[in-house]
């Protein structure tokens, strides 16, 4: 059995899953479970392919993917119906912003289970904050007062080698939609309106939210194309500011001496909008090995695992049981994250909104270079993104928000 999976701790996966998954092969003593990791570009890219793959042997059994691809692997008719190899399956036990993208749209079939979940809070140091702001939460409920004090605190480290106020949250250092959305929903704006039939990239809050997020790497208050843990990390005391879709709970480690508190991330708007995002299993259609790969997905799904790999990986489980256990074990954490949950959002369950997504990021690349050459401008933004708003309009169109 072949199982496809993303670089969900960065470059120790492989490390990481192949001992987590040890324990399945010992509950499964005749299972054979080969690992292979893709990163999400290629993943997606790898998937497309399947549809004309013909090697069973190349072919995965189950693919961990990102919740709003579920729909697209319908679509091509990749994903098999779990339905049908369950019929008492159920989603009921799932947090529910993450459940209507397990179904085919417009029936009670289900085709993943939700694996485990992100969504997007703002940790900071205490004790660097308290060089700059006497009201840190106040300070950084707004975008103007996160840009404010991003500016204080370049000023006050500004003698630290390889000091930038915020951490990036992607392990890559990528500029990510992912990250950046909160703002647009912030600001009261969308990838696309609510019918999806047309593409708001270009109206002018969509541009000021996106630019306003690039000028943190503009400003260098965020490092952007190298790999974390090489500059601007809070561990290392070489950043203050860390917006991440992560629990953050490796703050609490008792070897670090310094305190870190969780905010909702800042506003452009009224309300802080938190990004949740759920990552899914599917069991591939044209898989030689059903039996096993159904029982390797339930045994992921499993509280005691998903609470198990949800720590490990530093993200949140998907079942409503094991999530409580993590908020509940900690009274500040439950007042933290009780608060952000009540404000996140996840992308709409939609076939188009996928290939939105990587348009956008394709986009904040071609910034990111363009902002390492000293070149960004805003008016390359507004051109990118008015050629991307034609390409998502066709795919609208094509699909008729399908």
């Amino acid at each position: 059995m072949k199982f496809w999976m993303m670089p969900d701790s960065g470059s120790n996966t492989a490390k990481d899953a192949e001992k987590f998954f040890n324990g399945f092969r010992k509950e499964n003593p005749g299972a054979e479970l080969e690992v292979e990791v893709f990163t999400r570009d290629r993943l997606w890219r790898n998937l497309f392919l399947l549809a004309f793959e013909e090697d069973a042997l190349a072919l995965p059994d189950v693919v961990e993917i990102p919740h709003v691809w579920t729909p697209l692997l319908i679509k091509e008719n990749l994903a098999e119906n779990l339905t049908q190899l369950d019929p008492g399956l159920a989603l009921n036990s799932y947090l529910a912003p993450l459940v209507p993208h397990c179904y085919k749209k417009n029936t009670k079939d289900i085709y993943a289970l939700p694996w485990w979940m992100d969504i997007s809070a703002l940790h900071y140091r205490v004790d660097h904050l308290a060089k700059v702001t006497d009201n840190p939460a106040k300070e950084l409920a707004s975008w103007d007062g996160f840009l404010k004090t991003c500016s204080a605190l370049k000023e006050e480290f500004k003698d630290v080698q390889k000091y930038y106020p915020l951490q990036n949250g992607d392990w890559r250092g990528s500029l990510s939609s992912r990250n950046m959305l909160p703002f647009i929903w912030g600001k009261g704006t969308d990838l696309t309106d609510k019918t999806f039939t047309e593409c708001l990239f270009t109206q002018k809050d969509f541009v000021d939210c996106m630019d306003a997020y690039i000028t943190l790497a503009v400003k260098k208050y965020m490092p952007i194309l190298v790999e974390r843990g090489s500059v601007g990390t809070m561990v290392a005391g070489k950043a203050s500011l860390f917006l991440t879709r992560r629990q953050g709970s490796i703050f609490e480690n008792s070897k670090h001496d310094f305190k870190v508190k969780t905010l909702p991330v800042p506003t452009a708007g009224e309300h802080s909008v938190g990004y949740i995002s759920g990552i899914n299993l599917t069991l591939m259609k044209k898989s030689k090995d059903k039996d096993t790969a159904f029982a390797f997905i339930k045994w992921l799904s499993r509280p005691d695992n998903q609470l198990r790999y949800a720590q490990l990986m530093e993200v949140f489980p998907a079942l409503e049981e094991t999530f409580e256990k993590f908020i509940f074990s900690s009274p500040e954490r439950m007042q933290t994250y009780a608060k952000i949950i009540a404000g996140g959002r996840a992308l709409a369950n939609n076939l188009v909104l996928p290939s939105a997504t990587k348009i956008l990021n394709e986009i904040l690349d071609r910034c990111a270079n363009n902002v390492l050459q000293g070149t960004y401008s805003r008016a390359f933004l507004e051109k990118e993104l008015a050629y991307g708003a034609k390409e998502v309009n066709y795919l609208l169109a094509l699909y008729e928000g399908l």
